[in-house]
């Protein structure tokens, strides 16, 4: 089982941040240890041949990746260790220091923001 801690950031494009608990120092620098709200846990086999550097967002802010069938309130599983590649979904930092959300997914990359990572699952969330 990998490790994950859970962390909300309201108001932003993505409302919710998972990671991997043994995370790199290029995840750490940037989570604030105060966000973590809790702990989950997933089997690794469902994210073989990923690294431990993962981080996890709850898609917010529209439904503007359906034609890779990701819609809003769905998990988006990142691995920080994998570099941009043409034609996938990857995270992106705000490094600029101004008022746009601090993290952004695109498939191309973003004046301001800087990579963090390539997309290599995504969960849909059903409620209840």
């Amino acid at each position: 089982m990998k490790s994950l801690r859970l962390l909300c950031r309201p108001g932003c494009f993505v409302k919710e941040v998972s990671m991997i608990s043994t995370s790199s120092n290029k995840i750490d620098e940037i989570v604030v240890p105060d966000e973590i709200e809790t702990y989950v846990s997933m089997p690794s086999c469902l994210l073989q041949g990923c690294s431990n550097d993962l981080i996890i967002f709850r898609a917010d802010g529209g439904n503007h990746f359906t034609h890779y069938g990701i819609y809003e309130g769905m998990f988006l599983i990142f691995d920080v260790s994998k570099d941009f590649k043409d034609g996938r979904l990857s995270c992106y930092l705000n490094n600029s220091g101004d008022d746009r959300p601090k993290f952004k997914v695109s498939d191309k990359p973003l004046d301001g923001y800087r990579h963090f990572g390539r997309l290599v699952a995504s969960m849909k969330n059903y409620e209840v």
